[in-house]
């Protein structure tokens, strides 16, 4: 399966950014570690920091919010690894693979192995 993996991303403090994208990479190792392949939406950090670097004009939140509302309907599997309420983001991904009947996940216990 491909699993999405959801979770708050967005901080005061780019040290804060890095732990959450951080979280989301270690969960996505251990969906991976379970036979499955995962779609970690904050590896767009990285994208956000070359942006940066390079100078690019700053980005509106929506224009990756779109992006993973687009990539959604392909994936077979959703997981959110923050709490609800502690992210507007992942709370809205939530709702959409429930609308497209996607498969939710409460924990990594949950996901079979392949």
């Amino acid at each position: 399966m491909i699993i999405y993996i959801a979770g708050k991303y967005n901080a005061p403090t780019d040290g804060e950014r890095l732990r959450n994208t951080n979280k989301a990479i270690d969960f996505g190792i251990e969906v991976y570690k379970r036979g499955h392949y995962p779609h970690i939406p904050h590896l767009t950090h990285w994208i956000e920091k070359r942006m940066d670097y390079n100078g690019e004009p700053p980005r509106q939140n929506d224009y990756w919010y779109v992006f993973d509302n687009l990539i959604i309907p392909k994936m077979d599997g959703f997981i959110k690894i923050c709490n609800d309420g502690e992210s507007k983001g992942a709370d809205a991904e939530e709702a959409l693979c429930r609308k497209l009947g996607i498969r939710i996940f409460k924990s990594l216990d949950e996901i079979p192995r392949a």
